[in-house]
């Protein structure tokens, strides 16, 4: 674990990420999905699908909106995260990465992007990564493959004493099902 001492002489964490193919792919439909305009587009879809269910007649046509965000959106971000990993040469260039108490630092070797964990609205952990939220569509991907054990319980120290809180946010789905479940019951009530 690379440890640094800032100007200020707070101790920082340095670490080298270097993202692959799949990191991106992961990291894309997970954005893609929690973005709060997909999980409503989510959540009307399930209406929809379900709508045989409680409705005498079902205009086929409204079958095309669930394939659109179930099937076309994740292969629309598959192909496009897939061309962009391909294109841009950026994308796989080791970063390093340095976490502070005021700041997120990602340098690449064109580039310094600098966050404060103000600006962290959101921070999620998968199996494989680590996503610093910065917008609803946006997250700076930290790839779990490549940190230590002693330094991903430094991320995590840090991401709990000056990250975002947790935020409640209902799951789109189980409250659809349970909307529409309610809908059916008041129908043969």
């Amino acid at each position: 674990m690379q440890m640094q001492e800032t100007e200020d002489g707070q101790k920082s964490l340095i670490v080298w990420i270097e993202l692959e193919e799949k990191d991106f792919l992961e990291g894309g439909l997970n954005v893609l999905f929690r973005s709060p305009r997909i999980q409503f587009m989510s959540f009307i879809s399930i209406v929809l699908l379900l709508s045989p269910f409680y409705l005498s007649e079902v205009n086929p046509a409204a079958m095309f909106f669930p394939l659109f965000v179930f099937v076309i959106l994740p292969l629309i971000t598959i192909v496009s995260t897939k061309l962009d990993y391909k294109n841009k040469r950026e994308l796989s260039e080791p970063k390093r990465v340095t976490f502070s108490s005021t700041e997120i630092k990602i340098q690449i070797s064109s580039a310094l992007d600098r966050y404060t964990w103000n600006n962290i609205r959101q921070v999620v952990e998968t199996k494989n990564l680590i996503l610093l939220y910065i917008a609803d569509s946006y997250a700076v991907l930290i790839s779990k493959r490549c940190l230590t054990e002693d330094e991903l319980n430094e991320i995590r120290s840090l991401q709990q004493k000056y990250g975002p809180k947790k935020r409640i946010r209902l799951p789109v789905i189980p409250v659809a099902l349970l909307i529409v479940l309610i809908t059916i019951l008041f129908k043969f009530i």
